[in-house]
């Protein structure tokens, strides 16, 4: 079993291009992508059979599709919907007040804390470039895919 954890700005773009990929260019918080990067991103993921999430980066991801200001916050709450429900979307909860006593809360903060702090054999791909370079410090280098990297190599 493949499991796959996107960071909160690619599970956004995932979300976001699966509800529609012409939302991606009137997003204001996907400038740093376009439909590329999410087909990209989509062939990383499709032979994950899990998908990885936290409630850290579920809450981001919320946050940031700003459903409250969004024309198209009817699609993009059913996508992010589907994708919470999907029985292929595995929610792993971590406590906070053990989270906030990790060595490296204050150089990730919570939510990257919480992807440090998973099992090791969870593939992460990351556009953070202070979370990769901490998974590669601590062995975790097989596992960890830089997307900026990647999006690079294939552009």
């Amino acid at each position: 079993m493949t499991q796959i954890l996107l960071d909160s700005n690619l599970l956004l773009l995932w979300v976001v291009g699966n509800a529609d990929t012409n939302f991606i260019r009137s997003n204001k918080r996907l400038k740093a992508f376009d439909e590329r990067a999410y087909h990209l991103l989509c062939g990383e993921i499709e032979h994950a059979s899990v998908l990885v999430v936290t409630p850290h980066i579920l809450a981001e991801v919320s946050n940031l599709l700003d459903l409250k200001a969004t024309p198209q916050k009817t699609p993009l709450a059913a996508q992010f919907k589907r994708m919470v429900l999907a029985t292929t979307t595995l929610e792993i909860y971590q406590r906070s007040k053990e989270l906030v006593n990790s060595r490296v809360f204050q150089r990730l903060g919570l939510s990257d804390c919480a992807i440090s702090a998973l099992d090791a054999d969870i593939k992460v791909l990351t556009c953070d470039l202070d979370l990769y370079l901490y998974l590669c410090e601590i062995g975790r280098q097989e596992r960890a895919i830089n997307f900026s990297s990647l999006r690079d190599a294939n552009y």
